[in-house]
């Protein structure tokens, strides 16, 4: 595997995932999804410690 390959699968990567947490946090702003807000709780581990989101992500 060519460096430049494997350079250009990581940045892509990074992207791609930079993309889904942007939509994940603008669906969760606009339309909150309730199932997937709770897996997302539980996955951060501080669950019911979440009043900024609903408000717009400003505390």
């Amino acid at each position: 595997m060519k460096p430049r390959l494997l350079v250009l699968l990581s940045r892509t990567v990074v992207v791609a995932l930079a993309v889904g947490g942007m939509i994940m946090l603008i669906l969760n702003v606009f339309l909150p999804l309730d199932p997937l807000q709770r897996a997302y709780d539980r996955f951060i581990g501080r669950a019911r410690r979440r009043p900024f989101i609903r408000r717009g992500l400003r505390p």
